[in-house]
């Protein structure tokens, strides 16, 4: 037995998941996917996910009759390191802590169909569904079951070995704006000034070095 992602609308979750009389609500964490449904960051259990939202240039393409880009535009999307990074997390928790997760958009965002592409993203790379509420209340164990737990577990490991590459890739490339940023910056300083911040921070320079010799060294001792 794990936990389990339930995906559904807010229509369907006020009908009938909260009134189900079986269902103890907090039990649950809600993710809400959703630009529509509000909360007051009151709860611990409840979670904004704007990330899992298909882009707005991506939702025209549906509204145009463009299905097929739609759909490949969005799955695409979800394998990038923001939205992957929600979905191992949730995932994780399913595996590893029971987490019972409640996916929720309203009603007009499900004419979307987004909430069923996560579903099939999460099969096809996990192994796990993300199950509708009639799914789920028709047979709640059953939905609590993973196929193959090993291979659930090995696709996860590799999704946050990726993840950590992404984040150590963007970090190199944030290091090299902020770089070029600083260069920039210590270029407009004055060399006394330069020199002041060398003895702030312990940057040995010699008292004949040109502007550009500080500046190098200041660079090399902060990058």
């Amino acid at each position: 037995m794990a936990g389990v992602i339930i995906r559904m609308n807010s229509k369907k979750f006020l009908k009938k998941f909260v009134e189900d009389k079986d269902v103890i609500l907090q039990d649950f964490n809600y993710v809400l996917a959703s630009d529509e449904i509000n909360s007051d960051n009151s709860h611990q259990n409840v979670v904004r996910a704007r990330a899992l939202i298909p882009k707005t240039v991506d939702i025209g393409l549906k509204i145009n009759g463009e299905y097929q880009k739609y759909y490949e535009n969005y799955m695409e999307y979800l394998a990038s390191p923001e939205p992957l990074h929600l979905l191992v997390t949730m995932v994780a928790g399913v595996i590893n802590s029971d987490l019972n997760v409640v996916l929720l958009c309203s009603k007009s965002e499900d004419d979307h169909a987004y909430l069923d592409m996560i579903d099939e993203f999460l099969q096809k790379n996990f192994g796990i569904c993300a199950y509708t509420y009639d799914q789920y209340n028709e047979n709640k164990d059953k939905c609590k079951e993973i196929k193959d737990l090993v291979k659930t577990k090995k696709a996860m490991v590799s999704a946050i070995n990726y993840l950590k590459k992404a984040q150590a890739e963007n970090q190199k490339l944030q290091d090299k704006k902020d770089k070029v940023r600083v260069k920039a910056e210590l270029k407009e300083m004055k060399k006394k000034e330069l020199k002041e911040i060398c003895k702030e921070y312990n940057i040995k320079f010699n008292k004949d070095d040109e502007k550009k010799e500080i500046i190098k060294k200041i660079l090399k001792a902060m990058f």
